[in-house]
């Protein structure tokens, strides 16, 4: 599993433009959030028993397990769709995580997008953004000096959810967040390190080996992860 935050102009990229780079790149967020999804229903039918067993009457139990069961077997159904969508073998489970400062820059970025591209609207894109989200953090604290006083930027924040989130992986074509070689930003109070890469960097260093990036089909994917009815 490697949660990962991703910047917001590429997220309405990714749904402006779903055969671009940032589309496919969803793809995998998607496909990373069902695999998480199924393996917590899985452990919630585990505790189910372990929790309850002796707590409540037979037919509640049954009636959880039923609930479970059905919720299960519609998230199954749904990742298998995704997975032949995506036609390929994918083993590294890339998790999405915002908080509220990249969910307001995402609005705002939507509606300045939807000057030349009018599918592209703030209210969808954070409805779709949502659905593909593993963790949505409620608040954010404001972030230290990551930069440097001779680099400061208002967009730190990126930094800062990544760090907050314990995450591994900040994708972003900001050259004001990046940096040379394989360095990391830190966090001064807590020590909490974060990669920054591109995109291009990040499917060079950390998408494995056996996937054939160019050949995902985020269209297909983004169907398949809507035939749910949402």
């Amino acid at each position: 599993m490697c949660l990962v935050v991703v910047d917001p102009c590429l997220l309405v990229r990714a749904l402006e433009h779903q055969h671009s780079p940032p589309g496919k790149l969803l793809s995998l967020l998607i496909h990373g959030l069902m695999s998480q999804r199924l393996r917590t229903l899985r452990d919630e039918y585990d505790e189910i028993v372990k929790d309850y067993g002796n707590s409540v009457s037979a037919h509640a139990l049954a009636k959880a397990h039923e609930r479970v069961d059905r919720q299960y077997a519609a998230a199954l159904d749904q990742q298998a769709r995704v997975s032949e969508a995506l036609d390929q073998h994918v083993t590294t489970e890339f998790l999405l995580v915002t908080s509220p400062p990249l969910r307001e820059e995402l609005r705002d970025i939507a509606q300045q997008t939807q000057l030349k591209s009018p599918h592209i609207r703030p209210h969808r894109v954070n409805r779709e953004i949502l659905r593909c989200t593993h963790l949505a953090l409620v608040e954010l604290e404001p972030a230290p000096f990551y930069l440097g006083r001779e680099r400061v930027s208002p967009r730190e924040y990126l930094i800062h959810t990544a760090i907050t989130a314990e995450c591994s992986v900040l994708i972003t074509q900001d050259d004001a967040l990046t940096l040379p070689g394989d360095a990391h930003h830190r966090d001064p109070r807590t020590g909490r390190t974060v990669r920054p890469y591109t995109l291009d960097e990040f499917l060079q260093h950390e998408l494995p080996f056996q996937v054939t990036f160019d050949a995902i089909d985020a269209p297909a994917v983004f169907r398949a992860f809507k035939s749910d009815g949402a």
